[in-house]
């Protein structure tokens, strides 16, 4: 069996590249909330998820699952759209439908899927340049916060996870 690979927010930025750079090593799909991929890779399938919600997540489990690794791109990561509505906020960037698939996943299937959650290094005050993972966060505003509480309930309900804490992702325009 070839590694199931799930990325959500698959149509964003990263999301892209991702999906591009991961295609040789498994089945890849990826989540969207509004804008499918017009030219996917051949082989990648795109689903609509509604993360906050949970709306389509039993049918992507069910028709693409079991996963061996997430990578969660997903994220409403405009500061000032998280300040103006917290709570949607909240639940896009703490994954709690997302995890109670996977936990679900795992007692079904016995598959304990990696998940790799793209963080930020807005968790940190900015009162100095260099950060250490051990640094205590004090984020400054409500991006930084939803950041904070997923990286806890990751770190509190699942061993196999990866955090990466970015900064400003740039570069080339995306595939699409």
């Amino acid at each position: 069996m070839s590694s199931r690979v799930l990325v959500t927010g698959g149509s964003g930025y990263l999301g892209q590249f991702l999906i591009d750079s991961l295609q040789d090593v498994g089945q890849i799909v990826y989540t969207y909330s509004t804008r499918a991929l017009q030219h996917a890779p051949e082989g990648v399938a795109g689903v609509q998820v509604d993360l906050a919600s949970g709306d389509g997540m039993d049918a992507l489990f069910q028709q693409h699952g079991p996963f061996h690794a997430v990578v969660n791109c997903a994220a409403v990561s405009q500061p000032a759209v998280c300040e103006k509505d917290y709570a949607m906020a909240r639940s896009i960037n703490v994954p709690t439908q997302l995890l109670a698939q996977l936990q679900a996943q795992q007692q079904q299937c016995g598959v304990e899927a990696l998940f790799i959650h793209i963080s930020t290094d807005q968790v940190y005050d900015g009162s100095k340049a260099f950060w250490s993972e051990d640094d205590a966060c004090a984020p400054v505003n409500a991006y930084g916060r939803t950041k904070v509480e997923a990286e806890q309930l990751l770190q509190a309900s699942w061993p196999r996870h990866v955090i990466l804490r970015s900064s400003i992702i740039y570069g080339p325009l995306p595939p699409e």
